[in-house]
């Protein structure tokens, strides 16, 4: 369902760690999402009524349109600060481009699995029908995304370093595990054209990840290989994939 003001305060509960424990101004978020009420969905427990709170949003945001915001001067400052060296000039002539899209996509712990491919499709399908039916020719012209990025949670084995540019060092020649809590991600991973990650301050409070290293995942995505991603994520809840998470 569209995000309303109702919202709030549990958008704020699901967002409040967006910058791994970072102060940000989280309640502009939550305004902005509510506000962009055509593109995003929040998902909330099944027969639940409006003043539930939400278990998770997916929508997105034009960094040109969105770059004089409070929250999004600090969300760019929070990536560029993790960048590595390697990548920092690629990735800060990036954030300067027209038609970047910055996915926020958070839900709680233990939501199902299977929630994913609907929350993709949702969000997808309405920055296209954003494209033809928003009342402005700005505004239509503000959701034809080129390039996306996308800030998510990950977990690497203990004895590996998160990976930067060329994959991650580990003490063994093999390369690191990465366990996604969000299926998606990995497909997202999988065909992004330039991707970072590095350790969280976060504390891991699952008993399936005891061995991995909590992570921040950064990802830039072309916009040309969103089917791709749908079509994997589809095939994950119709045909024969093991979920490990």
């Amino acid at each position: 369902m569209d995000p309303k003001e109702i919202d709030f305060l549990g958008l704020k509960a699901l967002l409040g760690n967006y910058l791994d424990g970072a102060l940000f101004s989280s309640s502009e978020l939550c305004d902005t999402i509510i506000a962009q009420n055509t593109v995003g969905t929040v998902l909330k427990a099944q027969g639940a009524g409006d003043d539930v709170d939400p278990i998770a949003i997916m929508s997105v945001m034009n960094l040109q349109r969105r770059k004089e915001m409070k929250w999004m001067q600090e969300t760019i400052a929070y990536l560029k600060k993790n960048c590595p060296k390697d990548l920092k000039d690629q990735f800060e002539s990036l954030l300067g481009e027209e038609g970047v899209g910055l996915i926020i996509n958070e839900r709680v712990i233990n939501v199902p699995q299977e929630t994913a491919q609907p929350l993709v499709n949702l969000l997808f399908d309405e920055i296209s029908n954003a494209t033809e039916d928003e009342p402005t020719e700005e505004l239509r012209e503000s959701f034809k995304f080129k390039k996306y990025i996308l800030l998510t949670r990950t977990f690497v084995e203990d004895d590996a370093e998160p990976a930067g540019a060329g994959g991650g060092k580990r003490k063994r020649d093999a390369a690191p595990e990465t366990v996604y809590p969000r299926p998606e991600d990995q497909f997202f991973h999988k065909v992004s054209k330039m991707s970072f990650q590095w350790k969280s301050r976060e504390l891991g409070d699952n008993d399936d990840v005891d061995s991995y290293q909590p992570t921040r995942l950064c990802m830039v995505i072309d916009a040309d290989s969103v089917p791709q991603v749908r079509k994997q994520v589809k095939e994950m809840f119709t045909g024969d994939f093991e979920i490990r998470f």
